[in-house]
């Protein structure tokens, strides 16, 4: 399936969106509270 990196600057929705996402099979390859951390890990993942 497809690997996420998954945003929100909400921690509570951030773990919700990777149960779901990880119980439909998708990999959770990171995650982050912001687009600047999250073109971060982009580039590096």
């Amino acid at each position: 399936m497809a690997r996420i990196l998954v945003v929100d600057d909400s921690m509570f929705m951030r773990l919700m969106i990777k149960n779901i996402l990880s119980e439909i099979g998708h990999e959770i390859v990171a995650e982050a509270p912001n687009g600047l951390e999250a073109i971060s890990l982009f580039i590096l993942t």
